[in-house]
């Protein structure tokens, strides 16, 4: 069930394996399961990496359909290939911007591929719309970590997009969360 403008303040581990564990709710009511996945969602970050504070808004973005227009034609790095990396790489690239795409793990895709399994999503999907990117001019470097919004600045590109995810989940800030048995959301797609 979805149950809107419900905010959880306490979870109460189960007492023995295989017991309920217990969500209280703000309105005092108190929901029972054996299982509990946090999925508190995602929201806007700093990643900390050097020149973000300074380049934001001055060619460093997080919205390629807003700042897209203002850099066509011109040389962009997106930092990370997942979902939202690999979308504003697609799209930017149809711009007619020069792209690359930097990820730090070995192989693209972020949540997509580490996060969903494949009996969910299978990964000829995941390389089919890789090839997809790829024919649109995208060039993606794997095994790369950035480490400088100002390296790339100072290297030649124009812009920057900062699309480097949700590797851990959210903490919801809550009695018992971190007891054993209960997962954040991204924690639980990854066993």
């Amino acid at each position: 069930d979805i149950m809107n403008a419900q905010r959880a303040v306490k979870l109460t581990p189960a007492d023995a394996p295989g017991g309920f564990a217990e969500v209280t709710l703000a309105n005092g009511a108190v929901l029972k399961g054996r299982s509990v996945i946090l999925s508190t969602g995602a929201r806007w970050r700093n990643v900390g990496v050097p020149g973000e504070q300074e380049y934001k808004n001055k060619g460093g973005a997080y919205c390629p359909h807003c700042d897209g227009p203002l850099f066509k034609g011109k040389r962009v790095a997106v930092i990370g290939s997942g979902p939202a990396g690999l979308t504003a790489a697609y799209y930017l690239a149809r711009l007619g911007h020069g792209l690359v795409v930097y990820e730090r793990d070995a192989q693209p895709g972020g949540t997509l591929r580490a996060g969903i399994p494949a009996f969910r999503l299978p990964r000829d999907v995941i390389e089919a719309d890789l090839e997809r990117i790829r024919s649109a001019g995208v060039e993606i470097r794997t095994s790369v970590a950035v480490n400088s919004v100002d390296g790339l600045l100072s290297g030649g590109c124009d812009a920057v997009v900062l699309a480097c995810g949700a590797p851990r989940g959210l903490k919801m800030g809550i009695e018992g969360e971190d007891s054993p048995g209960v997962f954040d959301c991204l924690s639980f797609l990854r066993r």
